[in-house]
């Protein structure tokens, strides 16, 4: 594999055996619309799941807090160990102990799975969520969540 620059200042991870530019990234400062892009890569954050009671207890996350602004494009909750009888709200909020639930809207962790904010989101939850420079992604149990285990994804890039 090669790392070419191009001429626009991106950068192509290439592949000789394949052909082709397997990611790019970077690109002018200021791009025009008609003629030039900028080129982002995704991010997944893997957050393990913390077993407190209270807003954010179960995950209170904020990325390099670099003063940019996000899109959070997916959060996949992958339960390794469930709880019975609670409820989890995951959402973008503007401190790491307040609850929301924009991305996924009380979803049972009673059973083991994989769930997202596509398929599971919920009444209020979103597939796609703006995160302005210096929020935070929560995840808060409807109890306290003794036995839950698990990670939580979260696939972001910037603006």
């Amino acid at each position: 594999m090669d790392i070419r620059q191009r001429p626009d200042g991106s950068v192509t991870w290439y592949s000789d055996q394949e052909g082709l530019d397997l990611g790019r990234a970077g690109g002018p400062k200021t791009p025009t619309a008609a003629t030039q892009a900028k080129y982002r890569l995704a991010t997944v954050a893997v957050v393990p799941l913390g077993i407190a009671a209270g807003n954010g207890g179960v995950v209170s996350w904020q990325p390099d807090n670099n003063g940019i602004d996000y899109i959070i494009s997916a959060v996949d909750l992958d339960i390794t160990s469930a709880q019975s009888g609670q409820t989890v709200n995951i959402g973008t909020a503007a401190n790491g102990s307040t609850s929301s639930a924009n991305l996924l809207d009380t979803l049972s962790i009673a059973a083991t799975g994989t769930f997202d904010n596509t398929t599971d989101k919920g009444t209020n939850g979103k597939s796609r969520q703006h995160l302005t420079a210096g929020q935070f992604i929560t995840a808060t149990a409807s109890g306290t969540p003794a036995s839950l285990a698990g990670n939580l994804y979260i696939t972001y890039w910037p603006v």
